[in-house]
């Protein structure tokens, strides 16, 4: 209190950039976004066990300091006593199989902790929020990151991971963060080379490159059609 008697409230700074900023700026590579999962996750794992669920994971509400991950806005944060623990949070980061109406119990409310983290790793190695609606869809899987352009040398175990993080059932997903947390520390190489593909066969012939207009209203595919066509 000031010495009028004025309650305030004193909050540490934490120094660091948000992690919603990096991930529209591209700036992190796919070892440090796993990194980063590592992190918050072991942040969570350690919330879960004293029984208190954050319920609003999200790029935003997670800072990249010299010193780590930090979990930050503890605003809708509830245990699983609680009985408004159904509510509050970003829609755009609830499970799809989220119930909001009924009383969740303390996995349901991990559940949705986890479920958030992993679309949080997905936007940050693939720079894109997974799905093309603005939440995230009842029964449609999130489609594999390796067809994002940049990505398509992520390896399969990662991808593995990476996709039952988010997958549309709760029987899919990781039952925990522990259980995420074990998984990304166990993976392997993250990337892993990708074969090219095979050119088409040509029996000898190989058709010339076409060349940029020298004229105007000049088409060179048009001269190229007729190469192939008689009628």
């Amino acid at each position: 209190r000031f010495p009028d008697g004025i309650p305030y409230i004193l909050f540490p700074f934490v120094d660091g950039l948000s992690v919603d900023e990096l991930i529209r700026a591209r700036a992190l590579t796919t070892e440090e976004a796993v990194g980063l999962a590592v992190q918050a996750c072991e942040g969570l794992a350690h919330l879960h066990r004293h029984g208190v669920f954050h319920r609003d994971i999200k790029p935003s509400n997670l800072i990249w300091t010299d010193q780590g991950v930090r979990i930050i806005d503890f605003n809708v944060a509830a245990s699983a006593a609680q009985d408004f623990a159904a509510g509050g949070g970003t829609r755009r980061y609830l499970p799809p199989d989220h119930d909001g109406i009924a009383d969740p119990d303390a996995a349901e409310l991990a559940d949705r902790d986890v479920y958030a983290l992993g679309l949080v790793l997905y936007e940050a190695v693939t720079g894109r929020y997974p799905f093309e609606e603005l939440t995230p869809p009842l029964g449609k899987a999130a489609p594999d990151p390796r067809m994002v352009p940049g990505c398509a040398d992520l390896s399969g175990e990662f991808v593995n991971v990476l996709l039952r993080a988010i997958a549309p059932r709760r029987a899919d997903r990781y039952p925990s963060a522990k259980a995420l947390l074990e998984a990304l520390r166990a993976l392997g190489a993250l990337r892993q080379p990708v074969a090219p593909a095979p050119e088409p066969a040509t029996d000898g012939w190989r058709t010339p490159p076409l060349e940029a207009p020298a004229k105007p209203n000049f088409n060179p595919f048009v001269a190229h059609l007729l190469t192939l066509y008689s009628q």
